[in-house]
């Protein structure tokens, strides 16, 4: 903005060009124009709205669950403003054009403690799919007794995280066994741990199965 000084301009006001001229009491000025946004409904800009949504319903299917507190978690240890943005802007590029998703850019884990060594998902000779990681090894933000987390997404509700409550195992147990949904010939899996308190929690591990 530059106040007016000539007093060729008499009165005038309003537009001329790029440019506005006002008055503010007895003084006169002129500003830039904004630039008008030729096509607010360019091809970037909707997909960017509809990456908004997707991950605004994911995250739905997160709120009162560990995952949600996770993610609080690593907001605070990360300087972030709330665990919801958090999640937003680690998790919003992963969704593209249509229901196309990588599933391996989610990310709902913490910041506070160690992922085991050595961690690995199979499926066994019973059909089941199994986890696997090296246990006792001391680390330095780890206890025996920190929980494993499951959760899986189906290709068929990719906007819904589903912690699986069946699974039952500590840090020290080294192997965890679940079972495929009754239906579907591909599953994401999503494995953390979390502290006996349920207070601090490790980052994610991804996993993808197909039977």
């Amino acid at each position: 903005m530059a106040r007016v000084i000539s007093s060729g301009l008499g009165h005038i006001s309003g537009r001329i060009g790029d440019h506005i001229f006002y008055a503010v009491g007895d003084k006169r000025y002129v500003r830039r124009a904004p630039v008008k946004v030729s096509n607010p409904r360019s091809p970037a800009q909707c997909l960017q709205r509809w990456r908004q949504v997707c991950v605004q319903t994911l995250f739905r299917s997160v709120k009162g669950t560990l995952f949600q507190r996770a993610a609080g978690e690593a907001a605070v240890r990360l300087g972030k403003r709330s665990g919801y943005h958090l999640f937003l802007s680690r998790n919003i590029n992963a969704f593209g054009e249509g229901d196309r998703v990588d599933y391996a850019k989610l990310s709902f884990g913490g910041a506070c403690l160690q992922l085991p060594d050595g961690f690995t998902c199979v499926q066994n000779e019973a059909g089941h799919w199994e986890l696997a990681w090296q246990a006792g090894i001391p680390m330095a933000t780890a206890a025996p007794d920190d929980r494993l987390i499951v959760a899986a997404i189906c290709p068929d509700e990719p906007y819904r995280l589903i912690v699986l409550e069946n699974i039952c195992a500590l840090r020290k147990d080294g192997r965890a066994e679940g079972e495929w949904p009754a239906s579907g010939k591909e599953l994401h899996l999503y494995c953390l741990f979390c502290s006996a308190s349920g207070e601090t929690f490790s980052p994610d591990c991804y996993f993808r199965l197909n039977r």
